[in-house]
């Protein structure tokens, strides 16, 4: 490579001896250029028989690198997608998968909620039939301790106004005996 570029740098030189020698004229003579013409010649032949075979060698190696490059680069960008696009049917799938359970979450928590609510509203019915059942039961049970009680109590005073009765009956008998006995 080293070689190639001083070949050009000659070449270049070369070229500016040619338009740097001039004449009185202002243009150069075919004389005063036959030292430039003549380097150009062999700096033209050296640079065709050594530089552009090396060049041509050096491009079709980078060519071929190059190439070989793109191909493992295509290979690796082809296996990439490759697994970009299995990756994007796995987040499909378990987008999918994602949905489904969202749904079926939905769906079972509406269906728990309408159980829970009729079942409490059930057991509601339940327990207010239970207490009016329980309340009417207390109540019975109240009146009847309070007609025992009440005719407990009645008895009692029958009793006892019986027996004041019976005992006024009993004095008023004696008193009578007394009265008809002591005349």
């Amino acid at each position: 490579m080293k070689h190639i570029v001083i070949c050009f740098l000659a070449v270049a030189v070369s070229i500016s001896n040619v338009f740097a020698a001039e004449t009185e004229h202002g243009h150069p003579s075919i004389l005063d250029l036959k030292f430039n013409i003549i380097n150009f010649i062999i700096y033209s032949f050296l640079i065709i028989k050594y530089v552009l075979p090396k060049l041509r060698s050096h491009f079709s190696e980078t060519k071929e690198k190059v190439t070989a490059g793109l191909k493992a680069s295509k290979l690796k960008l082809d296996a990439a997608n490759d697994r970009l696009n299995q990756s994007q049917k796995q987040l499909d799938f378990l987008n999918s998968k994602l949905n489904e359970i969202e749904l079926n979450t939905t769906r079972d928590l509406e269906n728990f909620k309408e159980r829970n609510t009729r079942e409490t509203k059930e057991k509601m019915e339940l327990l207010a039939i239970e207490l009016s059942s329980r309340l009417q039961t207390e109540k019975l049970n109240f009146f009847k301790r309070l007609n025992n009680e009440t005719a407990e109590k009645l008895i009692s005073l029958s009793k006892e106004k019986v027996k004041k009765e019976q005992a006024v009956g009993q004095k008023l008998n004696e008193l009578s005996i007394d009265l008809l006995g002591n005349p």
